[in-house]
């Protein structure tokens, strides 16, 4: 992991940064719910929408969200406009995965995410099949 992106993130986990190539900022998105705490886990494979608003990732990371109790790799999006941070790989009713989730994709207008998945309680998941797609609305709700 890179040490020398911001003095303030110092956990010694891969971190998720966007540089703003506008305003010359980096910012370390994978942050902990907590202001000011840092990821408690890995956060990698970014993928970031068109406009720059949305960023999407995995995390094996249990404080980035209230109630990440599952143990495994999560998918989250990260709005750069609103600051919030949500799981995407979530079950009905907000149900947490029994399996992991990784490798985030989200469309370039930002309306929807996709990951693979494995697990029994994603919608249409198949415990025999290792690689699904998803497709989510956006935490805005705009895709």
């Amino acid at each position: 992991a890179a040490t020398n992106l911001l003095s303030t993130v110092s956990n010694g986990e891969q971190n998720v940064f966007v540089y703003d190539r506008d305003a010359l900022t980096t910012t370390c998105i994978s942050r902990g719910i907590v202001a000011g705490t840092q990821a408690d886990g890995p956060c990698s494979y970014p993928a970031i929408s068109g406009d720059g608003r949305y960023v999407a990732f995995g995390s094996y990371a249990s404080n980035l969200v209230v109630g990440d109790t599952n143990g495994t790799w999560d998918v989250f999006v990260h709005d750069r406009t609103t600051g919030r941070t949500t799981r995407v790989s979530l079950g009905a009713a907000s149900q947490q995965n029994d399996g992991e989730a990784y490798g985030a994709d989200i469309a370039r207008d930002g309306s929807a995410i996709g990951f693979q998945a494995k697990g029994t309680r994603l919608p249409g998941s198949d415990a025999a099949i290792f690689h699904l797609y998803r497709v989510l609305n956006t935490p805005s709700g705009s895709g």
